[in-house]
């Protein structure tokens, strides 16, 4: 029998841009953070 699952990921933790300039925060930076 087969369940649905769900992940979740916090791939920028509690970071922000002004306190981390290199944290992923656009879809496509999200992605390619997440496929790395």
């Amino acid at each position: 029998m087969s369940r649905k699952v769900w992940i979740e990921v916090a791939l920028n933790g509690a970071w922000t841009r002004a306190q981390q300039p290199n944290v992923p925060v656009t879809p496509d930076e999200l992605i390619a953070d997440a496929l790395a």
